[in-house]
């Protein structure tokens, strides 16, 4: 993208007339060509921690142009109090960083549900626990992962952070067709996490604020024939196809014997893979310590899925020595887990992490675990040394091929 064209000793971008946009967003033009950044933002300034129910809503729409996710990303300024509402600048930041702040999550498309995640936070850690080290320092600096000490200064810190949905993340790297859209937006939701789950030692009262909050989205407007083109292919019935691959998340708890069999309802689900980790709620819903790093192995020794009367993948039970070989060999055709920086030292007592992958990445969609046309109660079979208690938690995330129907109505399959 070129930089915005200087206008009478001053800069700003010079708009043409045709690049009016009915947002009720808050939006900056940095460049009036081809391509162009908007920043969207939520009707309100400040959200607060002590406000139950507060939801942060941004609008991203455009009647000209399509949004490019990949490019794009959220940022916000988090800021704690004591219960006096001084500044507290003693708190301490979570492992998994700034976005252990942030609970529900969800992507609507023309008003239609294209993703939400129930605790984003915890999605979040899980995500973050298999990273680079290169993508590893710029989460450190961006978002504070891996760092406690990111509001010892002045109380505040302003994190930036490419959201972890799948459908803001398409798998052809197609844009967003915002124009095409029936209402021609998206919204992105919020809500905040409570304080004893976003920082290690909030004290009792202690809460924060979250402000200037900003998505900052990079916009490519197509040219003229292709849209007249798209917008009769709509008019004629046809459909455009966006491809995804969205997140699930399941809870079950344990039933108090050494033997569970989890129920994960997959039902008419094209399955890409999954995740599993148990979470002793009593730490969980403790007033302190780091929710991020309570992951352990509740005593597993041995695992299996099976759908019906079938086993997958093995005819014989995976035990707990395979847990870390076994989720990097099935990762996107082995390639890639070389790459990952896990932390071996706190893998099997405060990150432990149980996945699966049915799709090597030399297949294509029709080649995951496809459950179109049945029930899809895939049993996740589990032995352990010692009962799993009922305040155990498993949290499954199922990740699922989806597409996009765009044409007249929007259509999620």
């Amino acid at each position: 993208m070129s930089i915005a064209h200087q206008v009478s000793g001053s800069v700003h971008p010079t708009i043409p007339s045709n690049w009016i946009y009915a947002s009720k967003q808050f939006s900056t033009h940095s460049d009036a060509m081809n391509e162009n950044i908007v920043i969207y933002r939520p009707m309100k300034e400040t959200f607060s921690s002590k406000t139950t129910g507060d939801v942060i809503k941004i609008v991203v729409d455009s009647p000209s142009s399509f949004l490019r996710p990949q490019r794009s990303y959220l940022s916000g300024k988090i800021t704690w109090y004591n219960a006096d509402n001084t500044v507290n600048s003693t708190v301490n930041n979570a492992d998994a960083g700034a976005m252990m702040h942030f609970l529900d999550a969800t992507v609507r498309v023309s008003g239609k549900i294209a993703e939400s995640i129930d605790n984003y936070g915890e999605h979040v850690s899980q995500q973050y626990a298999f990273e680079s080290a290169a993508r590893r320092k710029y989460l450190s600096h961006l978002e504070g992962v891996g760092r406690d000490d990111i509001f010892h200064t002045n109380g505040s810190f302003t994190f930036r952070h490419h959201v972890e949905f799948g459908v803001m993340q398409p798998t052809n790297g197609n844009p967003m067709p915002l124009c095409l859209l029936p209402g021609q937006a998206i919204e992105l939701s919020f809500t905040l996490n409570s304080p004893h789950m976003a920082a290690t030692n909030a004290a009792t009262g202690a809460y924060f604020t979250v402000s200037d909050i900003r998505y900052v989205a990079q916009l490519v407007t197509p040219h003229a024939d292709f849209l007249a083109s798209a917008w009769e292919g709509i008019r004629k019935g046809h459909y455009l196809e966006y491809d995804y691959v969205a997140t699930t998340q399941t809870f079950n708890n344990g039933n108090g014997a050494t033997i569970n069999q989890f129920i994960i309802p997959l039902a008419n689900s094209r399955v890409v893979g999954l995740t599993h980790r148990f979470r002793d709620d009593s730490k969980y819903q403790a007033n302190t310590g780091d929710k991020s790093l309570i992951y352990d192995t509740a005593n597993l020794k041995s695992w299996r899925y099976q759908l019906g009367g079938w086993r997958l993948l093995l005819t014989e039970d995976f035990k707990i020595e395979d847990a870390m070989i076994s989720g990097a060999l099935s990762v996107n055709d082995n390639a890639s887990y070389a790459a990952e920086d896990v932390d071996l030292d706190n893998y099997m007592t405060k990150k432990f992490t149980l996945r699966c992958s049915f799709q090597s990445s030399d297949k294509d969609v029709a080649s995951a675990l496809n459950l179109i046309g049945t029930d899809g109660n895939l049993r996740f079979v589990c032995e352990f040394s010692a009962p799993l208690p009922t305040t155990t938690a498993l949290i499954t995330s199922v990740f699922t091929h989806r597409t996009l129907l765009i044409g007249a109505t929007v259509d999620i399959i």
